[in-house]
């Protein structure tokens, strides 16, 4: 789960017996999903207070209300009053990392920074290490679905379906 939140999704991913990698940037959203995984005694979700991107290195986070997610973007373009630098790298290098040989399915809803983090996993999506992707994709949703797509058929995975903003993909 990429952009975890507070874990909503990925509680019911390991009730339901998976191995879930819950990867959340936001540190205030970060300590409500561990509280959470806590609190449900999930040993099968393992946290991870990071961003993904297309690049290894340092971002920013908006925190635009602790009750909603967040967004990152670049320092010159905030408006917002509270900022976080963040560490980030890419699902490649994530994967590597945690000795994954593959990922049945990848649930992406990172507020408008999916091309980002597709571009980061190009690796994963050319040896079809990744299944099945589940992607939210934020407004401006016909431009972001564009490249997103694009990215995707080059590597030669199939377009399910895009119903209500959330694009299904798989390998072929």
């Amino acid at each position: 789960m990429w952009g975890a939140f507070v874990g909503l999704y990925s509680l019911k991913a390991a009730k339901l017996g998976a191995l879930v990698i819950a990867v959340e940037p936001n540190p205030v959203s970060f300590a409500a999903l561990c509280e959470n995984i806590k609190l449900n005694n999930f040993g099968n979700i393992i946290p991870i207070n990071i961003a993904l991107s297309d690049h290894e290195g340092l971002g920013y986070l908006n925190i635009v209300d602790k009750r909603m997610p967040s967004s990152i973007a670049h320092i010159s373009r905030q408006i917002c009053q509270n900022v976080v630098c963040i560490n980030m790298t890419t699902l490649d290098s994530l994967i590597e990392s945690l000795g994954l040989s593959r990922v049945d399915i990848m649930k992406v809803d990172v507020e408008g920074h999916e091309l980002e983090v597709l571009k980061g996993c190009q690796n994963s999506l050319r040896k079809k290490l990744i299944s099945k992707l589940i992607v939210e994709v934020h407004t401006p949703v016909r431009v972001r679905l564009l490249g997103i797509t694009q990215l995707l058929k080059s590597y030669r995975y199939k377009i399910d379906g895009i119903f209500e903003g959330v694009l299904y993909a798989r390998a072929k």
